[in-house]
């Protein structure tokens, strides 16, 4: 991404998120505003039209005492003569009160009532309705009657018209004709009572407009709409109302700050006040204004917001472009120019800031890579070189190899020609290394160069391409690691001439190499792999090469092998054998088999030797010279082996707790095993925790394993005879060594191979041997065990030289654990039969 991409990046959310934050803020505080300024309005509304009440009710009040002190209603109320007030009084007050009315054409009604509340003298300006009766205003006159101030005031419903109307009621008292002295108050001579409309009132309640939908509205405490701006509305009833108010609202003289209500299914924002004891006057705003409200503010400012964001960001853009970027995009073009190898740019930033310090580097950089130039191109070839070559024997590494292969290849393609790929790996290096340290392995790895470079013939070489003007090398041996070499033969006339060069490098290779005045002889096995018969490309013919030592080396040593395409084969079957091998470890495939072994002098079970079987899930039974070798060369032997020792000893307590247990066992033990585990330690382990006696165990170690086996080996095999383990000496005469040497050995059992064994009735050779065998045993006090008896002749000629104990199919076939715990309770049964 690119810089002025990623200041955008980062300024502009710097800013939006700057602006916003202000813009939210202002938003608040216009939200609050807004809303401040609408309580303000409903509270000023409702003060102007408590005001205008409360000053119409005053006045009717004032104007109700003063009607009530006129000459001539006092005159009406002393006479008591009732033909005289019809005839002069009344046609007088109605006359009085017809000015009142011209006077206050609000005022629609006066009323003169007796002090039991019968009208005497009425005068309206409304048309009666013709079926009210003084009856029907007992409510009113109760009221007037039992209220003790003078001036009483009441709104209810005309009930000629049905509208609201304010009525003012005085109380006409005058001083008793013969007041006793002992009266103190003052009796009632009638009631004035003076109905004015409140059409004034409900006009400015109606057209009185708050916001842009909120209005007034006047209802009394029983819910009863009196006015509002939709008429037909006026006279309903809706107690719900006065219930939202609270009883708080009702019995309070002062207006609610805010509350809420539903009115007709609308929430609204409420504010009253009291108008009178029997109306409430209500302010209300519906909350879909005040949500209006804000969502235009918030457009509002979120289009100023918007508005400045961008006009910011552009102006810091631009000031960054021509303060940052420009300068910047000069250097870059310099730095360009400069990578090129142009070290003449001129660098024409001239600040005193950090982008001055970068121009002023960018020219000290200039002026030390002219410094610099020359040493780099001086040293260029020198790195060009150690790039292919070994720094240790000076030889081809493999990627010039893997180069002169490809272009021999190349070469030869267009001619039809033949190469071969040589590939050698050094026999027995690493015993060099561990014995005598690392300065003599690379000693002798730069011996075995120097030799293999005189063993090709100047005839074979291939001359190479001098690439970028340097001569890389002529020489077609390479180092590719560790102990391995690998050689190129071009022009190759035919494959022998491959042979030839191996045998020369095999001889020359077997001289002793000095060491430390040590001498040494170190083999080699090669592959070999022909072009174009085994691959046409360089992966695969050394690949092909590096499989044919394989084989070399696995078989014999010191040799060499031409690829053929079962050598792959063999190498994946084996591959897979050791994967497979790594499986039977861990899923439990392995068991023991045990061969019995008879005394021959009783015929008596003498022991069992235990004998290793892998039952192998799809190939069946594998046979242990299959898997043993592959075992030994993986080290999995040690693992293999203790496993082995540890079930034998489990097996062998199983069968001491039936009481049918045999005198011992028998656990082969190879010379691999040894070196990989400690073996000791193993045997003590597996007695121990199978409580079986030393005595019970018998090792069997092959006649190499103890001959040519280190002190070590003896000294671990005298310590395991000392805790009462037998050692028995395995395929006695298999490997050619001098009897005279098993004097010195810990043994207790010579066991004879059973190629001595075959045919040993007849073959005067195998007699003569096995002759001295038990002549050496029988003056080393051991004991004879001889395998691989197979026909009675074999065992009779055994017996009559009294060899200890024999063992072989014609005695009994190895047999699985249950089949061999089977043989060993018969025994035991007949063995009792015959005792008893």
């Amino acid at each position: 991404m690119r810089l002025q991409a990623r200041l955008l990046f980062a300024i502009v959310p710097v800013i939006a998120v700057s602006l916003l934050s202000l813009k939210w803020v202002v938003f608040v505080q216009l939200q609050n505003h807004t809303q401040l300024q609408l309580g303000r309005q409903m509270n000023g509304v409702l003060t102007q039209t408590e005001q205008q009440s409360s000053s119409f009710i005053d006045n009717t009040l004032a104007n109700a005492r003063l009607f009530a002190n006129s000459r001539l209603l006092q005159r009406y109320l002393l006479v008591e003569d009732e033909a005289e007030r019809a005839e002069f009084l009344k046609p007088a007050l109605h006359t009085l009160f017809s000015s009142y009315q011209e006077a206050f054409p609000q005022y629609q009604e006066f009323r003169l009532l007796s002090p039991e509340g019968e009208e005497n003298v009425r005068f309206s300006s409304m048309e009666p309705g013709g079926h009210h009766t003084e009856t029907s205003r007992q409510d009113l006159f109760t009221a007037l009657h039992n209220n003790r101030a003078p001036l009483f005031s009441v709104i209810s419903s005309n009930p000629d018209t049905g509208t609201p109307t304010l009525t003012v009621g005085r109380a006409l008292r005058l001083l008793d004709d013969d007041p006793s002295p002992l009266v103190t108050e003052i009796s009632a001579r009638g009631y004035l009572l003076v109905t004015a409309s409140l059409d004034r009132l409900r006009s400015y309640v109606v057209e009185q407009p708050i916001g842009e939908q909120g209005y007034l509205m006047v209802m009394d405490t029983q819910g009863r709409i009196l006015f509002h701006r939709n008429p037909h509305l006026e006279g309903s009833k809706h107690p719900g109302l006065v219930q939202q108010l609270g009883a708080d609202g009702l019995d309070a003289d002062s207006r609610r700050q805010v509350s809420r209500m539903v009115f007709q299914s609308t929430p609204y924002i409420v504010r009253w006040q009291r108008l009178h004891d029997d109306l409430l006057l209500l302010a209300l705003v519906p909350e879909t204004e005040i949500a209006t409200t804000s969502r235009q503010l918030a457009r509002s400012i979120a289009g100023i917001a918007f508005l400045v964001i961008l006009l910011t960001t552009i102006a810091y853009y631009l000031l960054i472009r021509s303060t940052i970027l420009r300068p910047i995009m000069r250097l870059i073009q310099s730095a360009i120019a400069i990578g090129e190898g142009q070290l003449d740019t001129s660098i024409d930033v001239r600040r005193d800031d950090e982008i001055g310090d970068l121009a002023q580097a960018l020219s000290d950089m200039k002026h030390k890579l002219g410094v610099s130039m020359n040493e780099l191109q001086r040293s260029h070839a020198r790195i060009e070189q150690l790039a292919y070559r070994d720094a240790l024997t000076d030889l081809p590494n493999r990627r010039l190899f893997i180069r002169q292969v490809e272009q021999a290849i190349a070469l030869e393609s267009r001619k039809n020609g033949k190469l071969a790929i040589l590939f050698l790996d050094l026999d027995d290096f690493k015993r060099v290394n561990d014995t005598l340290g690392h300065e003599a392995g690379d000693f002798l790895l730069q011996e075995v160069a120097h030799r293999l470079q005189h063993c090709i013939r100047e005839s074979d070489e291939l001359a190479l391409a001098h690439e970028q003007g340097l001569d890389l090398s002529c020489n077609q041996i390479a180092r590719i690691g560790g102990d391995e070499f690998i050689l190129l033969l071009s022009a190759l006339g035919h494959p022998e001439h491959a042979t030839i060069v191996a045998r020369r490098i095999i001889a020359e290779l077997a001289r002793p190499v000095i060491i430390d005045d040590r001498s040494f002889v170190v083999g080699t096995s090669i592959g070999i792999a022909l072009y174009p018969a085994d691959a046409d490309n360089v992966d695969g013919l050394i690949k092909c090469a590096d499989t044919a030592m394989y084989d070399a080396k696995r078989k014999q040593k010191n040799t060499f092998r031409y690829y053929g395409e079962t050598m792959q084969t063999n190498i994946e079957t084996r591959l897979q054998l050791e994967d497979d091998l790594r499986q039977a470890l861990q899923q439990e495939q392995f068991e023991l088999y045990y061969q019995p072994q008879f005394d021959t002098r009783t015929g008596q079970l003498a022991g069992a030797e235990a004998l290793l079987r892998w039952n192998h899930p799809d190939r069946g039974m594998i046979p242990p010279d299959q898997f043993i070798p592959v075992a030994e060369d993986t080290g999995m032997i040690g693992t293999l082996g203790d496993w082995v020792l540890h079930q034998a000893c489990q097996h062998w307590r199983h069968w001491c707790n039936q009481g049918i247990a045999p005198r011992r066992i028998a656990v082969n033990v190879s010379q691999r095993q040894f070196a990989l585990s400690d073996l000791l330690d193993s045997v003590t382990h597996a007695l121990e925790s199978s409580q079986m006696p030393a005595h019970a165990l018998e090792l069997e170690l092959t006649e190499s394993c103890m001959l040519e086996g280190t002190s070590p080996v003896v000294d671990t095999l005298q310590k395991l005879r000392q805790i009462g383990v037998r050692i028995a000496m395995d395929d006695l005469g298999t490997g050619y060594s001098s009897l005279g040497a098993l004097t010195s050995l810990p043994i207790d059992t010579l066991k004879i191979d059973r190629s001595f064994v075959n045919g040993i009735e007849s073959d005067t050779q195998n007699s003569k041997v096995v002759s001295a065998i038990f002549m050496l045993a029988r003056s080393l006090g051991l004991e004879i065990v001889a395998e691989g008896v197979e026909v009675q002749a074999e065992l009779d000629y055994l017996s009559e030289r009294d060899c200890d104990v024999v063992q072989g199919y014609l005695l009994g076939r190895p047999l699985c654990l249950s089949s061999m715990s089977e043989l060993l309770l018969t025994l035991h049964q007949n063995s009792e039969e015959r005792t008893g």
